[in-house]
């Protein structure tokens, strides 16, 4: 037998319905109450969570290196790739993208 039938039993006669509307109460009571801290708790994670988030980024950041903000020397199109002979760019090529 449950805790509120054993309760129920040695409850008088008149006083029955009020302990049924009490226990009632108590009992959506406790519903709403766990509702509202389980929303507290999801809203509370999502937070934090955002928050590391954050944390994360900006440590990255930090850690990252910075762009290289230098201007070129020149247009990348003033070298005719299509018209150089095989030695030119073979020579362009090492000068420019081997970095010998």
């Amino acid at each position: 037998m449950n805790a509120f039938a054993e309760k129920l039993t040695k409850v008088e006669d008149e006083k029955v319905i009020p302990f049924i509307l009490q226990h009632a109460a108590e009992l959506l009571g406790e519903h709403r109450a766990g509702a509202r801290l389980e929303e507290h708790v999801k809203q509370e994670v999502e937070k934090r969570t955002e928050a590391m988030r954050q944390e994360i980024a900006a440590l990255r950041m930090r850690l990252s290196d910075a762009p290289d903000l230098t201007r070129p020397k020149g247009l990348p199109t003033a070298t005719n790739i299509p018209g150089m002979s095989d030695e030119e760019f073979t020579r362009y090529w090492k000068e420019n993208h081997l970095k010998q």
